[in-house]
């Protein structure tokens, strides 16, 4: 019989999976301005659904009409969340993006509950209205009302905020049955290429050149962002609380900061520290809670 991971070997992989997509935000920081939003999703899902599907291309035996569907949900859900956020941020400013997308944050708990009837602990929905608090520190600023922001920008980034939560809770349940994580992962990179694929094709308009700096952040966008940062997440979700992990997901924004400091010289201000220490509180007062909670989990409670 395989041992499961640890706890503390799942949070370390959401950890990283946030670490890999804070990054992401310097990288493909150009590319948004050189290709349309489509494309980008659908190089990165591609890249995404053959690297993975290559490395455990002898696990394709196990696949089952009910996986495939599944993975069909997950994909599907993946690509309008993404797609939503990317026609959201053209429409908003980049503040009301970043903070309306961490709505997911709050919702997790919410959803969790009215899909598994699991009730939330109080102190780690609390951690989420707090983390909740520290990314709106974080993401606005005085001149967001002036930058560009619309309704319709905004009401676009909150389903995307939506699915995004629907998207790590659907993901809970799925693993949570005994899925095999790397198939279900690589099939929903699939859908999610395909979907891309067909909007790009049918109403984009591609560059007839694309520079080598692009390849490069396409390549860490596939690689990294999305093979190595949503296997991460996955096999994450699988064995941790799935509120939990959504709190940990968030420090997504912190690495950003880090890394926009670190990359781009920017400026490490009173609200960029106070906002990031914020949201670490939130999770040292969610890992107070899980510390117990988790043990007396681990007698059967995940299986559904």
């Amino acid at each position: 019989m395989k041992s499961k991971p640890s706890e503390l070997s799942a949070n370390l992989m959401l950890l990283a999976a946030a670490m890999i997509w804070g990054a992401g935000f310097v990288v493909m920081k150009s590319t948004l301005s050189a290709l349309p939003p489509n494309a980008i999703l659908a190089m990165r899902f591609s890249i995404g659904a053959f690297g993975l599907g290559f490395i455990i291309r002898k696990s394709y035996r196990t696949l089952s009409f009910k996986t495939l569907l599944r993975s069909a949900v997950l994909g599907t859900v993946l690509y309008a969340a993404f797609a939503l956020q990317t026609y959201g941020l053209e429409r908003t400013s980049a503040g009301h993006n970043a903070f309306i997308t961490a709505v997911y944050v709050v919702l997790v708990p919410i959803f969790v509950f009215a899909f598994k009837r699991t009730k939330p602990s109080a102190q780690v929905f609390a951690a989420a209205i707090i983390c909740f608090a520290g990314i709106f520190i974080l993401s606005f600023d005085s001149t967001d009302s002036a930058s560009g922001s619309s309704f319709l920008g905004d009401m676009l980034t909150l389903a995307c905020g939506v699915l995004f939560a629907l998207h790590i809770v659907l993901s809970d349940i799925y693993m949570s049955r005994g899925e095999n994580v790397m198939v279900m992962t690589a099939f929903q990179f699939l859908f999610a290429a395909l979907f891309a694929w067909t909007f790009s094709v049918s109403f984009e308009d591609l560059p007839s050149e694309i520079s080598g700096k692009i390849w490069l952040a396409l390549a860490y966008s596939g690689i990294a962002s999305t093979l190595l940062g949503l296997l991460l997440q996955n096999i994450g979700i699988k064995y941790a609380s799935a509120s939990y992990a959504s709190l940990i997901l968030c420090t997504e924004s912190v690495f950003g900061v880090i890394f926009g400091v670190i990359f781009f010289h920017e400026a490490l201000t009173f609200k960029l520290v106070l906002g990031c220490g914020i949201i670490l509180l939130s999770l040292v007062l969610a890992n107070l809670k899980l510390g117990r909670r988790s043990r007396h989990k681990t007698g059967g409670n995940r299986s559904l």
